[in-house]
């Protein structure tokens, strides 16, 4: 049996979240995310990338699924840092249906890249 290394890159939480204005969303993910040293990346409505910069004419709904990784390329990411992402959000009333880690195996990616990644 060979062995893989095994990284943790990040992780998409996905939220029940009735304003459907992505950058009310968008904008507000990314100010908290600061104190857990994560970054977000993108939020995607539908499958379709909607924040930053996505297409203002896209049809939203309420469940939106947002992808962190973390602030410095590099820095080892640890679930301390993903629970702590995670209380902020919820502490801020963001209502999280369920989250995703994102790792990757011997370097090869094992969760999918988002529609303009």
């Amino acid at each position: 049996m060979t062995i893989q290394e095994r990284k943790l890159e990040g992780i998409d939480v996905f939220l029940y979240e009735e304003n459907r204005d992505p950058e009310y969303i968008g904008n507000k993910l990314a100010e908290l995310s600061q104190y857990s040293d994560l970054v977000l990346q993108m939020v995607t409505n539908r499958g379709i990338k909607v924040f930053p910069n996505g297409n203002p004419q896209t049809y939203c709904t309420d469940h939106w699924r947002c992808r962190f990784k973390p602030g410095v390329e590099g820095n080892p990411l640890t679930q301390k840092q993903l629970m702590s992402l995670l209380t902020t959000l919820t502490e801020n009333n963001f209502d999280i249906i369920k989250t995703e880690m994102l790792y990757s195996f011997d370097g090869e990616l094992g969760y999918s890249l988002a529609q303009g990644q």
